[in-house]
C-alpha cells in the first residue's frame, strides 16, 4: 500500500509540474505578443532620428511623408529661422493621440518658440520633440538658429510617428523620416554656388558682346 501511494504521489506531482509549465509558457507568450501601452512616449521621445520609431513599427512606412517648411537653400550663419513641421499620410485618425515627432540638427541650435506648449527641448541631445499637449497635433512650429561661420553643410532630420489613436503600439502605427541638407552661405548672403553662376553669367554676357562687336566692327574684306 505504501508503494502504491508513493506511485500516485509521484504521478500527481508530475501532472502538477506539467500544468505549471504550460501555464508559465502561456503567460510569457502573452506578455511577448501583447501590445505595449504608449503612454510612456505620449510626451515625446528623442534619439529616434537615426533609427526611427521602431517601438511602434520596425519598418519605415513609405506612406508617411514628413515635411519641413522654412529652411533656406543656403543659411546665413547665426540667423534664426522659423520652421513648420508637418506630415502627410498615415493611418486613419482615431479618438486618441494623433502624431509626434523628433527633430535633430547636426549643427546650430534648435529652439522652442516663446509661449509654445506643443514642443519641448531635450537638453542632453539638443533635439526637439512634442509635448503631451502636442501629441494630438498635425503640425508644430519650431525655430532653428544656424551655426557660426565655416561650419559647412548642416543636416536636419525629422521623424514623424502617426498613430491610429487606439492607445497601443502596433504595426498599424506608421512613421516616416525626412532628411534635408542645408549649405552655408557666404558672409554677404551669396552662396558659393550663387557666386559661381554669377561669374558664368557675366562671362556669357561679355562673350556675346565680343561676338557682336567683331561681327559689326571687326576686320572686313576690302571692296573695290
Amino acid at each position: 500500500m505504501v508503494g502504491l501511494a508513493s506511485g500516485y504521489a509521484v504521478r500527481d506531482f508530475g501532472f502538477v509540474a506539467a500544468a505549471f509549465s504550460v501555464l508559465l509558457v502561456t503567460v510569457v507568450t502573452l506578455a511577448i505578443i501583447a501590445p505595449t501601452p504608449v503612454m510612456s512616449h505620449s510626451a515625446g521621445m528623442v534619439g529616434q532620428a537615426r533609427a526611427g520609431c521602431s517601438c511602434h513599427n520596425i519598418t519605415e512606412a513609405l506612406s508617411v511623408s514628413p515635411m519641413i517648411e522654412g529652411l533656406p537653400g543656403f543659411y546665413e550663419p547665426g540667423k534664426v529661422y522659423d520652421l513648420n513641421l508637418s506630415f502627410e499620410g498615415g493611418p486613419a485618425r482615431g479618438p486618441g493621440a494623433r502624431a509626434g515627432f523628433d527633430l535633430r540638427a547636426s549643427a546650430g541650435e534648435l529652439l522652442v518658440p516663446e509661449g509654445s506648449d506643443q514642443v519641448r527641448l531635450d537638453p542632453p541631445s539638443g533635439e526637439l520633440t512634442h509635448t503631451l499637449e502636442g501629441n494630438n497635433a498635425t503640425w508644430w512650429s519650431v525655430r532653428w538658429r544656424a551655426p557660426g561661420e565655416d561650419t559647412g553643410t548642416v543636416t536636419i532630420t525629422l521623424v514623424t510617428n502617426v498613430v491610429n489613436g487606439d492607445g497601443v503600439q502596433t504595426p498599424s502605427d506608421q512613421w516616416g523620416r525626412e532628411e534635408i541638407e542645408v549649405q552655408e552661405g557666404n558672409r554677404g548672403g551669396i552662396s558659393d554656388a550663387g557666386a559661381f553662376w554669377a561669374v558664368v553669367g557675366i562671362a556669357a554676357v561679355l562673350a556675346i558682346i565680343g561676338v557682336a562687336w567683331y561681327a559689326t566692327r571687326g576686320p572686313s574684306v576690302q571692296r573695290r
